[in-house]
């Protein structure tokens, strides 16, 4: 059986959603069912759903990846665009994640500035105060950054604090 995997489903009883400064990605793969299908969004209900649709960044790869579905597929960002007469700042590109697991862009990321204020959130994921006039799409309002090392003991065994409290290895070639 087919099945379909969405950054966000929207089922047909949701209404009066405002979707901004969102990046909606979304790579699954079923290895089990070729017909199976991976969205950014999907909306199972019709296209009054959203009071307010832009500023998004909807992102997919792999064979299985289907850009939306509103009525039916849509595979590109104009054709979504069409559909829903929304997202007309919206984009279709890479966020650069750290990693699948950290889901913070990394600096030159598309995303980075590229939304709109939104009343009400004026801090990101970690607390950090959004932009007042460009504000980044997504969780974070900046790029990972590498925490500068805080204490570095070059002895056994290779240990360095960072900032945030996190181990990491550390080789480090000191001569006289």
């Amino acid at each position: 059986m087919a099945t379909v995997s969405a950054g966000l489903f929207l089922s047909s009883q949701c209404s009066g959603i405002n979707l901004k400064d969102n990046i909606l990605s979304n790579n699954i793969a079923n290895n089990y069912n070729s017909s199976s299908k991976c969205y950014s969004v999907y909306n199972a209900g019709n296209n009054g759903v959203y009071s307010s649709t832009n500023y998004n960044d909807y992102y997919g790869t792999g064979t299985q990846y289907v850009f939306g579905f509103q009525s039916s597929d849509k595979t590109s960002l104009a054709e979504w665009q069409a559909a829903t007469g929304g997202d007309q700042q919206s984009m279709n590109l890479d966020p650069q994640f750290q990693s699948g697991t950290l889901i913070q862009p990394q600096q030159g990321s598309p995303v980075l500035a590229a939304g709109t204020p939104i009343a009400g959130i004026t801090t990101d994921f970690d607390f950090v105060t959004r932009s007042a006039t460009n504000p980044s799409m997504g969780a974070y309002e900046g790029a990972f950054e590498l925490p500068a090392v805080d204490w570095c003991n070059l002895s056994s065994p290779h240990t360095a604090l960072k900032a945030e409290g996190l181990t990491i290895r550390v080789k480090a070639l000191v001569e006289e």
